[in-house]
């Protein structure tokens, strides 16, 4: 997959070539560089494993590319990114050279390519990073990335199941619903709701979107939501704005899942034994029931 030159305020992040596949084996296959990649770590390259890193510049599916000096053209690091089948999603990953490290350039590498997929018209940004990998969680942070799930994976030509986030900007902005939350919660008035319902219908309209709490995967292979059921008799659907929020649960909640938020809305509206939605049962806590739901849709007179 080809595309023009993404240029940053230092960097250009062009093609990948033949010429760059000692460069990408000195990073990825490196007992220290690669430590979080799938890669193996290899002392010596064999010639197989050199023509698939030589013909990655024509892969059809994933769009590699190589971050160099504008001044220079001095080599940095790699990057790449996945397009979703309908265009919508974006996955990228990077990784710098150990000799610029601490100096800013994955950040930059990674929101270059972010701005780059919202200008083709991305509607979500993924970035997976190694649970263990504290610099490069810290990149996906600075990118607005926020956690929404975990995953695993053994790492190649070995025994090591290695651990991953995944990290997701649909979940960027949404610290302004919790702010506006613990607002309410510190002035619990009219006024300081009404502030809250408009914040989480902006959010919406941003095309937000809120983590579910899902129960774990039946037979027949359904997504069902999880409820809960308050002292009252009533049962309600459970949703964050954050993985962090889920995470102050204590791991209560087993399975997750990512849903836009007015999605979300309209399924609780349509399920009648469903009475409304617990945002961040655990700290930042809003109970929005249906009548509060259809003023941030605009349903009500």
């Amino acid at each position: 997959m080809k595309i023009n030159d993404i240029e940053t305020s230092r960097l250009l992040l062009r093609g990948f070539t033949k010429e760059d596949a000692l460069w990408a084996y000195s990073i990825w296959n490196n007992p220290e560089m690669g430590q979080y990649l799938p890669d193996e770590a290899k002392e010596e390259i064999d010639d197989e494993y050199l023509k698939m890193l030589e013909s990655l510049g024509e892969d059809e599916d994933c769009c590699y590319l190589i971050p160099v000096f504008k001044s220079s053209l001095e080599r940095v690091g790699t990057c790449s990114f996945m397009i979703s089948d309908d265009k919508k999603v974006y996955d990228i990953a990077y990784c710098v050279h150990k000799n610029f490290w601490c100096q800013g350039y994955a950040t930059e590498i990674a929101q270059g390519m972010i701005n780059y997929a919202r200008n083709q018209g991305a509607e979500k940004v993924t970035i997976y990073v190694g649970q263990e990998n504290a610099a490069s969680n810290r990149v996906a942070q600075k990118c607005g990335g926020k956690i929404v799930s975990e995953s695993t994976y053994k790492k190649k030509g070995t025994d090591m199941i290695m651990k991953d986030y995944k990290t997701d900007e649909g979940l960027q902005g949404n610290e302004k619903i919790e702010e506006a939350i613990a607002g309410l919660q510190h002035e619990a008035t009219q006024e300081m709701l009404a502030h809250t319902l408009t914040v989480i219908r902006r959010r919406m309209k941003e095309d937000g979107q809120f983590i579910i709490a899902v129960e774990p995967p039946s037979g027949d292979g359904q997504l069902r939501l999880e409820a809960v059921r308050t002292e009252d008799g009533k049962n309600w659907w459970v949703a964050f704005t954050s993985f962090e929020e889920e995470l102050k649960g204590g791991g209560s909640v087993k399975s997750t899942f990512l849903t836009d938020i007015d999605k979300l809305f309209e399924l609780t509206l349509q399920t009648d034994e469903i009475e409304g939605v617990i945002l961040n049962p655990w700290n930042r806590t809003i109970m929005l029931d249906k009548y509060l739901i259809e003023i941030i849709l605009g349903k009500t007179a």
